[in-house]
């Protein structure tokens, strides 16, 4: 009797595993043949207009930083 019900159960995973290894498989494909993937030219995009921005608000971004740093350090201080 627990013969059976083990091989079920070994039966089961097996197919769990044999779902997820296709499931895997699939993804890969897909990645390969470029249906889900992101193209190299739009992420240089993206980092030139993220480089581009922090070049722009460099001195804003500082100030920003610099005035939360004072804050944890006053508050810190207070402890």
């Amino acid at each position: 009797m627990y013969k059976y019900a083990l091989e079920d159960a070994h039966y089961a995973v097996d197919a769990w595993l044999f779902s997820r290894i296709e499931q895997c498989r699939k993804k890969r494909r897909d990645l390969l043949n470029g249906d889900e993937a992101i193209g190299t030219i739009e992420l240089v995009l993206i980092m030139v207009v993220l480089i581009g921005l922090v070049i722009i608000f460099k001195a804003k971004i500082v100030k920003v930083l610099e005035a939360i740093m004072k804050k944890i350090e006053d508050q810190s201080n207070g402890i």
